[in-house]
């Protein structure tokens, strides 16, 4: 994947999306634009339907061959289906190949879902909390459908 132009000084923002999730990630362009972020999103197609759809926008997306088969659906997946399960394996390799395969100069990775709106640039907040990491809490999301809330 080329990732040079997605590339803001140290820091790379990206999200994966499908074809059901296209819109949603149009939706998270939006707010990026309102919020005059300085950065661009690296937005990661995962079938060629959502790559061809942001190529025909005119939005710069880079396309990732999963290794397992996927289902192209025209509606964003289920929680907790086994086609939401299959995207957020293949949402963890993607995490793990960029870490691995950014340039060195990349000190920054930020996932973010495509269904998020953005009102302002968070990088550098994001920047300042791990300049001096013995004070940070680490958040993730628990995606337990059935199990009690943590």
């Amino acid at each position: 994947m080329n990732y040079e132009k997605f590339i803001n000084e140290d820091s790379l923002v990206w999200t994966m999306t499908t074809n059901g999730y296209k819109y949603l990630t149009l939706n998270l362009l939006e707010s990026l634009k309102k919020a005059g972020v300085k950065w661009k999103l690296m937005i990661v197609c995962v079938d060629k339907e959502s790559y061809n759809f942001m190529n025909s926008m005119n939005v710069p997306a880079v396309y990732y061959k999963p290794e397992v088969p996927i289902l192209v659906g025209i509606e964003p997946s289920q929680f907790g289906s086994n086609t939401f399960m299959t995207f957020n394996k293949i949402k963890l390799d993607l995490i793990e190949k960029i870490r691995v395969e950014a340039p060195d100069t990349v000190k920054y990775i930020t996932y973010m879902d495509g269904d998020i709106i953005v009102f302002k640039d968070f990088v550098p907040h994001i920047k300042q909390r791990f300049t001096d990491l013995s004070n940070n809490i680490l958040l993730f999301q628990n995606d337990d459908l059935y199990g009690v809330p943590n």
